[in-house]
């Protein structure tokens, strides 16, 4: 068995021995780890998984102080409440069941009250559970209880309102101890009583902890019992795999073991090791082995793994740290990690030999460069063939001059595929005849008789043939060309053209084309090329000969030679079209105007189409308001797709009924007998409905209100009229109205016209509808309302008589001349003892005949007076002017008679 498989069965040992041990207490369902039980819980057990167990359920010592308390129960049967009736198991709150321990209320014999249970043995105690009597008034009974531990508090009461039915508690700290007591320290306002109806004291079972008991403990020690409460294995510390308090974390990433002190191995895609035992569950990283991942594989090295063994001897393993060969080297191969060919090799094998490295140098044994260069005309970086044009076993060979440049032959120097022009022999290092020079680059001119030329300087010996040049022979005269010159240079600039095709090499003269300059150029044609093309289609060109266009003319062309305009187009290229001009006529060739103007719809001087919102003749009127602001029609000036909003007619120039304005946008008013209003200025002509107000009738008229202006308004201060639209008087009402609109009595008024209220009799009401006072005034007052004083009475009571010259209602009548020290009736007015002198009447407000005349005497006495002084003081008024004008003319004639300035 090898040490691979013994790893393994180590882990597989390890991941088993981690086990949980504990002890079911469902009673069915139990199963292999403390789930959740699928049925309930044995008889003291509770909790999700059964593990929490009541520890003084069934206790057989329990006290209490004070005298048991006995009553009949709601069987009639005569019961005592005493201390073991809290640790039955019922936690039945209805007091008469009789399930309860309780006191008599003895406050005189006992001051306070106190319950104990003694445990069978010392128990861990941490949380207890009360159950109260259903009585919510009496849980105050409870208020302030203290539990103690053997004898040491545990915990108390200080809350300020009452416990609850069940009552959830915990000591500060875990308590060890047997005795548990419930103490009332001190009475309340009912008493020293102690009701407890049941008292539960949790423990966890072995092996489990927490306040539920539902936390299962993971100590090293499989029969350590945890700490109850923290799960804290004091004793033997985490199990493996698991850390922290209360040994309930799985070990970190890549951590493992007992308090997963154990870091782990290379596991592959960086993932972690198992946290039991360490093992590497989906395969190690590249270049690691074992199941931990821990050591290299054969055949790698490094502290990573990531180093190749070299060809160390008879295949043997490399050193794993530093991947020495420890027995040395397959052949061919060196170095201590033997990854090296011994000198002058190279390649996988080492089996290569290096070319022909500079200074003697070995190349590189993987790739096999000689990095130093080479010696010679080798060539890099191998250095084992010879460059291009030099040949044999050192290289140091020129090469002739093969054909296109190719090289020669490595060894012999040979041109296989022959030689360039001008040279001969096997390698190319004669001149061939016809040539020469010294690199045989030169070809003999046209020597007279085709003589050979000089091989030296291509002299001809003999001349040239007939119409040759130069001093060699190699050149035609001017203007002529050809293999012996024969052939005329066609329209070449200056005349020039390549000797050996005629080839104008400075171009042609104008209008003609081709490299012999023998083409006319595009747009030309005849026989001198001297006319120039029409407009021929997709601009072909046009037959050099005729001039005609092959496929025709581009469009506005039109001719033989399509070099007149056609018909309906215009221009210097004949392109643009013409418009709609009057009777279908063409338009100016040159200039596109219409001689005879546009069609109607068309605007001038081009006869193009009208501008949207713009139709007819020349395009001058103006379109409707058309649907969205669309063009109208361009000839008739309709609207085809409709009007916008508020507009009519073909044209929809025109407001829609009952719409007025620049833009139709405005709401006639309620014109007389529901007529149009003016659709300019929104005025009725024929005036408005009954309550609307001209011109416009948009607005109520004064004294109207309402959507229809059908609702009058009501009693507006100062007679004003009120709001047109809520009929509100915005500066209040007249006296005796009230109300927003004014319509409604105010307080102290009634009628039809809201008068006010007077002194009716005995207080009584005035008639709503009327304003009067049904049986009459109060004693001093008349009238239909009341509101006026008897004659001879006055005040704000009418209870004041008149004062002496005075009389009537309100006393606001003044006495006549009575006779003097006597005063008038205060009732009617007369003077019944009689009247002064000089007046008459019963009332003695008149004046006597005599008295009168004595009156209007002295009257117009004084009338006479002011005319006569007024017509005095008017002429001496005049005197005065009239002096002052004689005064001014006799300056003026003075001063021209004495000459004085």
């Amino acid at each position: 068995m090898d040490l691979f498989c013994i790893l393994v069965i180590v882990a597989v040992i390890l991941t088993e021995s981690v086990s949980i041990k504990y002890d079911c207490h469902c009673k069915t369902g139990c199963a292999e780890t403390p789930e959740n039980c699928t049925g309930y819980c044995a008889k003291s057990w509770s909790g999700p998984s059964c593990q929490r167990r009541n520890v003084a359920l069934y206790q057989n010592e329990t006290y209490q102080l004070g005298v048991y308390q006995t009553f009949s129960n709601i069987l009639n049967k005569t019961v005592a409440g005493t201390s073991d009736k809290a640790v039955d198991g019922i936690t039945n709150n209805v007091f008469l069941a009789g399930g309860c321990s309780h006191t008599k209320q003895v406050p005189e014999e006992h001051q306070t009250a106190f319950w104990t249970v003694i445990l069978d043995q010392p128990r861990l105690i941490y949380k207890i559970r009360i159950y109260q009597r259903e009585n919510q008034y009496l849980h105050a009974r409870l208020n302030g209880f203290e539990v103690f531990v053997d004898k040491e508090l545990c915990f108390k009461w200080i809350n300020v309102t009452n416990p609850s039915f069940i009552v959830d508690i915990h000591c500060q700290n875990p308590m060890l101890g047997r005795n548990v007591t419930i103490a009332i320290p001190t009475p309340n306002s009912l008493g020293p009583v102690l009701t407890l109806c049941e008292v539960e004291l949790y423990g966890c079972a072995d092996f489990t902890f927490g306040g539920e008991c539902d936390k299962i403990c993971n100590c090293n020690d499989t029969e350590e019992v945890c700490n109850k409460i923290t799960g804290d294995c004091a004793a033997s510390g985490c199990a493996i795999g698991f850390t922290g308090l209360g040994c309930q974390d799985p070990c970190p990433k890549h951590t493992y073991g007992s308090m997963c002190a154990s870091t782990c191995g290379n596991c592959a895609a960086g993932v972690s090791c198992d946290r039991f035992n360490g093992t590497c569950l989906n395969g190690c990283a590249n270049g690691w082995g074992t199941v931990f991942c821990n050591q290299c594989i054969r055949g790698r090295y490094g502290s990573a793994c990531e180093g190749v063994c070299g060809q160390c001897l008879n295949s043997e393993a490399c050193n794993t740290t530093n991947g020495f060969c420890p027995n040395g080297c397959e052949s061919g191969f060196t170095g201590n990690r033997c990854l090296e060919c011994i000198g002058g090799f190279y390649g996988d094998d080492c089996n290569l030999k290096c070319g022909n490295c500079a200074e003697g140098k070995t190349c590189n044994s993987t790739s096999g460069i000689c990095t130093g260069g080479c010696v010679g005309q080798f060539i890099p970086p191998m250095c084992s063939l010879c460059l291009g044009g030099y040949y044999g076993n050192t290289c140091e060979a020129t090469c002739g001059k093969c054909q296109d440049g190719t090289p020669c032959d490595n060894i012999t120097g040979i041109c296989e595929d022959g030689c360039e022009l001008g040279w001969s022999g096997e390698q190319c290092s004669e001149c061939a005849g016809g040539w020469y020079g010294d690199s045989c680059e030169s070809q003999c001119g046209l020597c007279y008789g085709n003589e050979a030329c000089d091989p030296v300087d291509g002299a001809c010996k003999n001349g040239c043939l007939e119409g040759v040049s130069g001093e060699r022979c190699q050149g035609c005269k001017h203007g002529y060309y050809g293999a012996i010159c024969n052939q005329k240079c066609n329209y070449c600039v200056n005349g020039v053209c390549l000797r050996e095709s005629g080839e104008c090499v400075l171009g042609c003269e104008n209008r003609w084309t081709g490299e012999n300059c023998n083409i006319c150029g595009p747009g030309w044609f005849g026989q001198e090329c001297n006319q120039m093309c029409g407009k021929c289609a997709a601009f072909e060109a046009c037959d050099s000969k005729t001039g005609e266009c092959p496929n025709g003319c581009r469009d506005g062309w039109n001719g033989t030679a399509c070099n007149v305009c056609d018909s309906g187009y215009y221009g210097e290229d004949c392109r643009s079209r013409c418009g709609s001009c009057a009777d279908h006529e063409s338009c100016d060739s040159i200039t596109g105007r219409c001689k005879n103007g546009c069609s109607v719809g068309w605007m001038p001087p081009m006869c193009t189409t009208c501008n949207d919102g713009y139709f007819g003749r020349a395009c001058v009127n103006l379109c409707g308001h058309c649907l969205d602001g669309g063009p109208c029609n361009k000839v008739n000036g309709n609207c085809d797709l409709g009007c916008d909003s508020h507009w009519t007619g073909e044209q929809c120039e025109i407001c829609e009924k009952g719409h007025y304005g620049k833009d139709c946008d405005r709401t006639c008013g309620k014109c007389n007998n529901h007529a149009n209003c003016n659709s300019m200025t929104g005025r009725c002509s024929n005036g408005c409905l009954d309550g609307w107000s001209p011109p416009f009738c948009a607005a109520c008229d004064d004294g109207f209100y309402g959507v229809e202006c059908n609702t009058s308004c009501g009693r507006c201060k100062d007679f004003e009229s009120c709001n047109k639209t809520t009929g509100v008087c915005s500066n209040g009402c007249q006296p005796g109205w009230t109300g927003g609109p004014c319509v409604v009595c105010d307080e102290g008024y009634a009628g039809p016209k809201c008068t006010k209220c007077g002194r009716c009799f005995s207080g009584e009401p005035c008639s709503e509808e009327t304003g009067e006072c049904p049986r009459g005034c109060s004693d001093g007052w008349e009238g239909g309302s009341c509101i006026e004083c008897v004659p001879g009475r006055h005040g704000s009571n009418c209870n004041l008589t008149c004062p002496d010259g005075n009389h009537g209602s309100n006393c606001t009548s003044l006495c006549g001349h009575c006779k003097e020290g006597t005063i008038c009736n205060k009732l009617n007015g007369t003077c019944p003892e009689g009247c002064q002198e000089m007046y008459k009447g019963p009332k003695c407000d008149q004046l006597s005949a005599e008295e009168i005349f004595e009156e209007e005497h002295e009257m117009i006495t004084r009338v006479i007076s002011i005319v006569i002084g007024v017509y005095i003081f008017l002429f001496a008024l005049l005197v005065v002017i009239l002096c002052v004008c004689c005064s001014n003319r006799y300056c003026k004639h003075g001063t021209a008679d004495t000459g004085l300035t």
